[in-house]
């Protein structure tokens, strides 16, 4: 562990390999400039030792090496194209528990657009031990079986991204989320999505669900509306990402992040296409404006259920 010393009773974590690591530190950046009177603590969480350069350290971002590389691997969890650091964010709050309170942890894809990080810190979990925002692929429909419930038929049940998650860890530790977890890992049960079904099916009934602008999760289908909503923690979620070159994301995020890759990672920074990428037809436009409002009913009915953006629903 870094020696900048503990500081708060709550903190935003992300769990990274050496790969992705700049761009959690994209993230964790975001999350100190735009909380000025920040609450919490900011952790670089992995199973192998990671320097981070002195600009992070120095803005009070922690690196904390968890050396539990040898009992994750030897529960099998299946991993598919997934890092098996990804699996560290089960062990965070068993970790941390008589350390911190609360633990934010956000996927090293998101972009913090916020100053009320400590005011979602504090929002009420509804006796729950986790609060997490629906899957995108509920938003249009809420009761839709997606991913793992679809296989087993479950049906009008949420479904929660694992991307954002909000976790009282005393709980989480009292509650043995953990093992009840492993233990369904040892049933051998496959699962389509892996660490985030493993979550939603044994912890079905004690998840909270959260505003879906705290883990906005970008659809390439109604970018618009990732444009007017002004989300709090925006997610690039899927195999699409905005430091690959394509014209998934706008400009202005992928200059944004090419700048902060060519001043601390230059060896990682891809320069943005030219603007004229991204001209399209007359005839696109239209049918992009058709089919986003042909949505705003859909949207309008997800978010309408919450009476604030730090509402909880249970």
């Amino acid at each position: 562990m870094s020696r900048s010393p503990i500081r708060h009773r709550n903190a935003i974590t992300y769990c990274v390999d050496q790969n992705v690591l700049p761009y959690a530190l994209y993230s964790a950046e975001q999350a100190i400039l735009c909380t000025p009177n920040r609450d919490f603590d900011v952790l670089i969480c992995s199973l192998d030792r990671l320097d981070i350069p002195q600009h992070f350290a120095d803005l009070g971002i922690r690196s904390v090496h968890i050396d539990l590389q040898s009992e994750i691997a030897a529960e099998n969890l299946p991993l598919g194209w997934l890092p098996i650091t990804t699996y560290l964010r089960l062990w965070l709050p068993r970790y941390f528990h008589a350390t911190y309170d609360r633990i934010l942890y956000l996927d090293a894809d998101t972009m913090i657009q916020t100053d009320r990080l400590c005011a979602l810190f504090k929002c009420d979990l509804n006796d729950c031990v986790i609060a997490s925002a629906r899957d995108v692929q509920q938003w249009k429909n809420l009761n839709k079986p997606i991913h793992d419930y679809e296989k087993r038929q479950i049906r009008h049940q949420k479904y929660l991204n694992s991307g954002v998650q909000l976790i009282d860890c005393a709980r989480y530790v009292d509650d043995r989320c953990l093992e009840r977890m492993l233990e369904a890992n040892q049933r051998g049960e496959h699962l389509l999505q892996h660490d985030q079904s493993l979550v939603n099916l044994v912890l079905m009934d004690e998840i909270a669900e959260l505003h879906p602008t705290w883990n906005w999760q970008w659809s390439s289908n109604y970018p618009l509306f990732s444009v007017f909503a002004q989300p709090q923690i925006l997610h690039f979620c899927g195999f699409s990402k905005p430091w690959d070159t394509n014209t998934v994301y706008p400009r202005a995020l992928s200059v944004s992040l090419y700048l902060f890759l060519a001043r601390h990672f230059p060896d990682q920074a891809i320069s943005p296409l030219e603007p004229s990428a991204y001209d399209t037809t007359w005839r696109a436009r239209i049918t992009a404006l058709i089919h986003h409002a042909l949505g705003l009913r859909a949207l309008h009915k997800l978010t309408k259920r919450f009476e604030t953006d730090l509402t909880t629903l249970k």
